[in-house]
């Protein structure tokens, strides 16, 4: 019976530096075969053995242990000897993986430059005089894989983006005021308000903001904005935490 190194071929894909995006899927699936990938993803160290532990244990926390230093070994082994130099002073899997793809996949700002020259690339693509239609097929077919890619990473993260953005809560004492920019129907009371006036509506209807009922008694802003009895302004002060201070 074959060893699981050997039925995955003579090692980890090779990276020189080129085509980030390829060896990246190429070498994820080759540390999740040999099951390390969760080593480089979390980078976590296996918990403690509590007191008494059972041979069982004792196995599956040495397997554990030794799944990051594996997992650094396959690193090192995949990149040439111009790229080890960069990431040879970091000592956990993640963190090689993550250099690595700090620096070879690039910025937001970069990776929308990447999409953009393929997509010009795709369509100034036309097949040369000297060209068979085997050659130019093959170039119009990887040209396409890699704006597939790089158009995957970019939904992926603003899918990620839009997941974890919460909107910014502002509280509001006045319920019409919510009612009005909540509500896009023009009312009479309110035709006179201009558009540049409903960036709260549209801010709202785009989840970047929500607008929260809050009761007068309970707006600290109300310290900042009006003429309060010293009853009210010393509670509020209190709410926001000011200390009064004394001599």
């Amino acid at each position: 019976m074959a060893s699981s190194n050997n039925s995955l071929g003579n090692g980890p894909p090779m990276f020189n530096g080129e085509n980030y995006h390829i060896w990246e899927i190429k070498m994820k699936s080759y540390l999740k075969a040999l099951n390390l990938w969760d080593a480089v993803e979390n980078g976590a160290d296996p918990p403690p053995l509590g007191p008494n532990p059972t041979l069982n244990q004792i196995k599956n926390f040495e397997e554990a242990s030794v799944r990051k230093p594996k997992a650094l070994t396959c690193l090192h082994s995949s990149v040439t000897d111009v790229i080890f130099t960069r990431i040879m002073a970091y000592e956990t899997p993640k963190e090689v993986w993550d250099k690595l793809k700090e620096e070879f996949e690039g910025s937001d700002r970069v990776k929308k430059v990447k999409l953009r020259t393929l997509k010009r690339e795709f369509e100034m693509l036309r097949m040369k005089e000297d060209e068979t239609v085997k050659q130019y097929a093959s170039k119009l077919m990887e040209l396409t894989r890699s704006l597939e890619l790089q158009q995957n990473k970019a939904n992926q993260q603003q899918l990620a983006q839009d997941q974890f953005l919460d909107p910014t809560v502002i509280k509001v004492d006045n319920q019409s005021a919510i009612l009005i920019a909540k509500n896009p129907v023009q009312h009479g009371r309110t035709k006179h308000i201009q558009v540049k006036y409903h960036a709260i509506r549209q801010a709202e209807k785009d989840g970047e903001i929500s607008l929260v009922h809050c009761s007068s008694n309970d707006q600290l802003a109300d310290i900042l904005t009006k003429s309060l009895g010293k009853a009210k302004f010393e509670e509020l002060r209190e709410k926001i935490g000011v200390i009064k201070k004394t001599y």
